[in-house]
């Protein structure tokens, strides 16, 4: 993995920065902790610096808007590793997050992270197999939903914020 470094800039700094990057901080490294059990924290420190601070610039983009909100609403499309769940679960108020992938194998990867740093997922494909899939998917504050994209026209919720990378 190559990632690059950007300072986060003086426009979406918040007197709390320091605060918001020590708590993004201990999210990744125990995110990369329990991943990637076989590497020091040595060989991925560089890698957990960037990702804390692009998640909090992320954060910060969309903050002056969220923030205001109870409970926001919040579509992930190609969610990759998870790394969006992390913000939104860390510095939102109650969010409902909703991850929406095609890929199986990128599923996988994201229910894993989902599970090992939300706890309960609400899984699609989980609740199909056991027969017990809503008909229509409505998010309740606190929840995170994994859901495959062959499903996204079952998501009948307002979204106040669709994120996506690299899509």
């Amino acid at each position: 993995m190559n990632y690059e470094f950007y300072e986060t800039p003086a426009e979406l700094a918040r007197p709390d920065l320091a605060s918001l990057r020590e708590r993004m901080s201990e999210k990744s490294k125990s995110f990369f902790a329990a991943t990637f059990p076989f590497l020091k924290m040595s060989e991925y420190e560089y890698i957990l610096r960037c990702l804390t601070e692009t998640n909090i610039q992320d954060y910060l983009a969309v903050a002056p808007f969220l923030d205001k909100l109870n409970s926001p609403k919040v579509l992930d499309f190609g969610p990759g590793l998870g790394r969006h769940s992390m913000w939104v679960k860390t510095f939102l108020k109650n969010p409902t997050y909703f991850g929406v992938d095609i890929s199986p194998v990128s599923y996988q990867i994201q229910n894993e992270l989902f599970k090992q740093q939300h706890g309960v997922i609400q899984d699609y494909l989980e609740m199909e197999q056991f027969g017990v899939a809503p008909d229509k998917i409505q998010g309740k504050p606190g929840e995170v939903w994994h859901i495959p994209t062959w499903h996204l026209p079952k998501l009948q919720d307002n979204i106040d914020c669709v994120v996506a990378t690299f899509m």
